[in-house]
């Protein structure tokens, strides 16, 4: 099977790049290679490799830019991935897309599933050390090797890992792993909220994705996000 993999230079798509490997060839692409804010760059890239696959790991993430660069979040967020779901249908190959737990307001107090509405209050949203601001960390690494297990399964799938947590509480576990504490240069972190900390684009308070779904249909599970994390820290260089 030919992959067609765009943003291999991202976090994401770097691990992709490795994790698909065994599954076939890899066509492993980043800008200026492909320019997806161009219509026409994107459909004879595509053409041009003859997919049997696309994974789109490309995502504009700048969140509080993309307030005033909406044109551009838009266009990579939004419109590029409708461009390349049409040419791969030409081609009868398959298109994985990532989305964001921004797609959500935030203004429900359970866990987020696949068929919820999505209401999105910013640009981002729509095409982040605070306590009231609650979603699932999730390493690349993990997603990329889950992702690899669900090429042949259509369908909308909320994957992350186990467990939520608030902005606060992930920035603290953080240090609690930092294999070089001894660099620390604060004593201690204060907690503050949304509100106290403005930014040009507003976030979903609560956005926690229900991963059950996924589950249920591949019988496996990300693990809690604490020990990804762990597993993330321990590769930090040592000086």
């Amino acid at each position: 099977m030919r992959i067609l993999l765009l943003a291999k230079h991202g976090q994401l798509g770097w691990e992709l790049h490795r994790t698909l490997q065994p599954l076939g060839e890899v066509i492993a692409l980043d800008y200026p290679e492909i320019d997806l804010i161009s219509p026409d760059s994107i459909r004879v890239t595509v053409q041009k490799s003859q997919p049997g696959l696309i994974i789109n790991a490309t995502v504009y993430t700048d969140v509080d830019p993309a307030e005033s660069e909406p044109e551009i979040a838009m266009a990579v967020n939004d419109i590029a991935p409708g461009i390349l779901a049409e040419t791969a249908r030409q081609l009868g190959a398959t298109i994985i897309h990532y989305s964001t737990d921004y797609a959500f307001d935030g203004t429900k107090d359970t866990l987020y599933i696949e068929t919820d509405t999505p209401n999105p209050i910013s640009v981002y949203g729509h095409s982040r050390i605070v306590t009231d601001q609650v979603s699932n960390p999730t390493a690349a690494r993990i997603l990329s090797k889950a992702t690899s297990q669900l090429l042949l399964y259509c369908g909308i799938y909320h994957l992350a890992s186990d467990g939520y947590a608030s902005r606060f509480d992930f920035t603290k576990t953080i240090l609690q792993y930092d294999p070089l504490p001894e660099e620390h240069i604060f004593a201690d972190i204060q907690s503050t909220s949304t509100d106290e900390f403005p930014l040009p684009a507003r976030r979903p308070q609560f956005s926690a994705l229900d991963c059950e779904k996924f589950k249920r249909t591949f019988n496996i599970s990300l693990p809690p996000w604490q020990e990804a994390l762990k597993l993330v820290m321990e590769e930090i260089p040592r000086k």
